[in-house]
């Protein structure tokens, strides 16, 4: 029987199988400074792009402050004498545009995506120290499946505002970043207390009150992303998970980021409410006549967004009430 043949060992597949391994082997062991490898890249790029710019620096004679155009060719100098094949596609003012078609770290990359970041740290911290400020948009990844990289490095604020990506900042001499993750954490707790506050002050009162998101995860960071993508539509979302995890504080940020963030969320907890009851109270009497006096939780004015928890919790019975609850 063929066996396939193994790759040949030289010294750029060993540094690719250590640094990929290295970093699962930390992910493994629960290292509390990088609960999902982001960190510790982030740390390891910021660290070696402070010593891949003062080589190439040598290389290229530079001395001194830089252009944004020697900047570009210092980068991809970098990245492509370690294996990479990058090249600078066409900018707008205040930013750098590159494009890449393979990765220094082979097909590799592909169990370890979050090497992407130490580019975004390497770029970014040499930018930083340079200019004083970037912001890295990793816009297209051979990691997570792209034909290709793209990588828009913007070195002005005006510029970058409004766009995605992990900022950095000269802080005297020693580069700071703030990753991307951050930032959506704290763009959909914004809007959560805004609306909390709205809603009980009847003014953007200046307290912190209101659910607070302090998660940073992998998971957390997809599960936010997907909020501030549904939040703008009017599709139903059903948010699943264990009692504790956060699916009420999940359902304020879907309506804090949603065009209904200026009416109400009504809260509907339906493992409450009796059996006979449930579909009266949820949909409407159009359904089944209510009993008089009984409260018709989403019939209320201004069209408002409903969460109803605990459905669950209800009997199969039910089932037909939910599935035009989820519906309506």
């Amino acid at each position: 029987m063929h066996q396939p043949s193994a790759p040949q060992l030289t010294p750029i597949a060993f540094l690719q199988t250590f640094a990929v391994q290295s970093l699962r082997a930390a992910k493994r062991l629960g290292c509390a400074q990088c609960e999902d490898g982001l960190d510790h890249v982030e740390h390891i790029g910021l660290t070696a792009g402070a010593c891949f710019e003062e080589a190439c620096r040598r290389q290229q004679g530079l001395d001194g402050p830089i252009d944004l155009d020697q900047y570009a060719d210092l980068i991809l100098s970098i990245k492509n004498q370690i294996g990479g094949n990058f090249s600078r596609a066409s900018s707008d003012p205040g930013a750098v545009r590159v494009v890449n078609s393979r990765c220094p770290f082979g097909d590799m990359v592909k169990q370890a995506p979050e090497l992407c970041r130490m580019t975004a740290s390497v770029f970014g911290g040499i930018a930083a120290r340079n200019f004083g400020y970037a912001k890295v948009e990793l816009r297209r990844r051979i990691a997570t499946g792209d034909d290709g990289c793209e990588v828009c490095i913007y070195t002005d604020r005006d510029s970058a505002r409004g766009q995605p990506g992990d900022e950095y900042h000269n802080d005297n001499g020693r580069v700071v970043s703030q990753a991307a993750a951050t930032q959506l954490r704290d763009r959909v707790e914004e809007k959560i207390h805004h609306v909390w506050c709205m809603s009980a002050h009847g003014t953007d009162a200046q307290d912190k009150g209101g659910p607070k998101i302090i998660a940073e995860s992998a998971a957390m960071r997809q599960a936010l992303e997907a909020v501030e993508i549904v939040a703008r539509t009017t599709a139903t979302v059903l948010i699943t998970g264990e009692t504790g995890v956060g699916k009420e504080i999940v359902a304020h940020a879907v309506h804090a980021l949603s065009p209904r963030s200026a009416r109400n969320l009504v809260a509907v907890n339906a493992g409450a409410i009796a059996e006979n009851l449930v579909e009266s109270v949820l949909c409407g009497a159009h359904l089944h006549p209510a009993p008089a006096g009984a409260p018709r939780r989403l019939e209320c004015p201004g069209a408002p967004s409903a969460a109803a928890d605990r459905r669950t919790a209800r009997p199969e019975s039910q089932g037909a009430g939910r599935a035009r609850l989820a519906a309506g």
